[in-house]
C-alpha cells in the first residue's frame, strides 16, 4: 500500500508524462487474474521467459521448480503487482477528491510538498487507508 500511495502522489502532482504513467498503473487492475498468471508464467520461465537470460549468464541460477523460495517470490511479485494497481486506483481517487484550494493555500503558507502530504493530505486519506487495509487483509 505504501508503494501505491507513493505512486498515486506522483500522479496527483502531475509530473511530466503523468497521463501515460497513470494508464500504465491502472492497466494491471483491468487485466483478468488468469491473464496475469499466464504473463508471469512466461516472464519467470527459466527456459523461455525473460529470466532465461539470467540462466545464460549463470546456468541453473533461476529455477523455481528446484528452489521453493523462487516460486514463492514469483507468487508474491505477481500478487503485489495486481494489488498495487488496485490500491493505486483508490488512492488516486481519494487524492483527487481533496480540494485544490487546500493544497494551494498550504503551498502559499510556505509548506513544502512533504509537509503538505503529512499534515494535509495524509489525514484526509485515513478513511481510504482504513478501507484498503480491511480489503487487503480479507482478500
Amino acid at each position: 500500500m505504501g508503494m501505491a500511495l507513493t505512486l498515486a502522489l506522483f500522479v496527483d502532482r502531475q509530473l511530466a508524462g503523468y497521463r501515460a504513467y497513470r494508464i500504465g498503473m491502472i492497466w494491471p487492475y483491468a487485466v483478468a487474474a488468469p491473464a496475469v498468471g499466464l504473463a508471469f508464467q512466461f516472464v519467470f520461465n527459466p527456459g523461455a521467459g525473460l529470466f532465461s537470460y539470467i540462466n545464460t549468464l549463470s546456468p541453473g541460477l533461476w529455477d523455481p521448480s528446484r528452489f521453493p523460495w523462487q516460486a514463492v517470490l514469483t507468487i508474491i511479485i505477481a500478487g503485489a503487482w495486481k494489488q498495487v494497481a488496485y490500491s493505486f486506483v483508490f488512492f488516486l481517487a481519494a487524492l483527487q477528491s481533496i480540494p485544490r484550494s487546500l493544497t494551494e493555500a498550504a503551498a502559499m503558507d510556505g509548506a513544502r510538498p512533504l509537509r503538505r502530504m503529512l499534515d494535509l493530505q495524509f489525514p484526509l486519506l485515513t478513511p481510504t487507508i482504513f478501507f484498503l487495509i480491511v480489503i487487503n487483509i480479507t482478500d
